[in-house]
């Protein structure tokens, strides 16, 4: 083991580390010194990945923790106790943080002083311990109904009971829209583009709604009149039930929605965000706006409200314009939206101003929206760190 100095006394301060079912386990002061004194080196299932994190946490430590698991490396880096970059497999970020979280064993260590300049992750390590305790809990709860990710996906043999009242979401119509009662819950997942957790929650509440069903791999699928008449029956269900309105509630009209996102945009880069501090910029929106009426004069009928794009109006305004006014009014704003995207990243860095702005996009248009639907889509797609 490799000994790190001592950073405080052991008997100074216990460790509440948040466990899965709710609660918190209690660390030891022993505990608490040895991270402090001594290298870590140990297996998940003697010392649970928790624990290993709130020990890093609290000794202030700067390095990398390797888990290994059937010789497939998960990474964290740490700088002065908080996580600020991990990948695992194709995943990075707090994503592959919570993936690590569902593993049950592996041998761990800690590689001292070791640095990376990626940043990917945003919650500090207290919050970041307790969304992956969570989401843990949220996976023991769906396993009740979906043992395994290798379960097939079936519409069920007809629409329940609660499914009288039903109105679906845009993702939920995504993932309905592929059943075909030979995809499995991971294939699915796949083909959308969501994670494993999302689809699998998705799937769920579509079976509590009495849609899908989920049957065993190994299990006798529905004789194929008999899936047919499944179809059949679920399509004339779902002529009833509402469809998702893909434009956020606070617009009306795509260009409304791309000045939202603008709007919002400024008001994330106002604030500081997990590691990342606010974001000055150089210009005030209305100024930025009004520097695109020389080539695009449409902007002239935007109005604004604490230097911000007054969406109502903008949205009933815009009716005076013809579609080639619209057009020219949209490609001013997109513009101004890359021009406050690149004043992020020069004073941040790339990744952080792309993982921002792609949490805007979620905020506007909920997890899974389609800007693609409303002629947004080469506008606001999703950056990529």
């Amino acid at each position: 083991m490799r000994i790190f100095p001592a950073k405080r006394p052991v008997n100074q301060k216990l460790a509440l580390v948040p466990a899965a079912g709710g609660g918190a386990r209690v660390l030891s002061r022993a505990a608490v010194f040895q991270v402090q004194t001594m290298g870590l080196d140990g297996n998940l299932e003697d010392f649970p990945l928790p624990d290993v994190l709130q020990l890093i946490n609290m000794g202030s430590r700067t390095g990398l923790l390797i888990i290994t698991k059937n010789d497939s490396p998960a990474r964290i880096w740490f700088e002065r106790g908080q996580a600020v970059h991990a990948e695992v497999g194709d995943l990075d970020g707090e994503k592959a943080v919570y993936e690590t979280f569902n593993w049950r064993e592996g041998r761990f260590t800690f590689e001292t002083d070791a640095k990376t300049d990626l940043r990917t992750i945003d919650l500090d390590c207290q919050n970041l311990i307790m969304e992956a305790v969570r989401r843990l809990d949220e996976w023991t709860k769906l396993r009740k109904v979906i043992p395994t990710s290798a379960y097939v996906v079936a519409f069920a043999a007809g629409p329940g009971d609660k499914a009288g009242n039903i109105t679906l979401q845009a993702h939920e119509w995504k993932v309905l829209s592929l059943v075909d009662g030979e995809l499995t819950v991971s294939m699915l997942a796949e083909k959308t583009g969501f994670s494993e957790l999302k689809t699998t929650q998705i799937i769920h509440s579509l079976i509590d709604s009495g849609l899908l069903e989920v049957n065993a791999p190994d299990s006798k699928p529905a004789p194929p009149s008999e899936a047919r008449e499944r179809v059949t029956s679920l399509r004339e269900f779902l002529k009833g039930v509402e469809q998702p309105d893909v434009r956020s509630p606070a617009a009306k009209t795509n260009v409304g929605v791309l000045a939202l996102f603008i709007n919002s945009l400024l008001d994330n880069f106002d604030k500081p965000n997990g590691l990342y501090n606010a974001v000055k910029q150089d210009k005030p929106l209305p100024e930025r706006i009004t520097e695109q009426a020389e080539r695009y004069p449409q902007v002239e009928i935007i109005e604004f409200t604490n230097d911000r794009v007054d969406v109502k109006r903008l949205d009933d305004d815009i009716e005076s314009l013809d579609d080639l006014g619209k057009k020219n009014l949209i490609v001013a704003l997109a513009d101004v939206k890359e021009q406050i995207l690149t004043t992020a990243e020069k004073q941040t860095n790339k990744i952080a101003a792309a993982r921002r702005h792609n949490k805007v996009l979620e905020q506007v248009f909920g997890p899974d929206g389609t800007p693609q639907n409303i002629g947004l889509g080469s506008i606001l797609e999703k950056k990529t760190p």
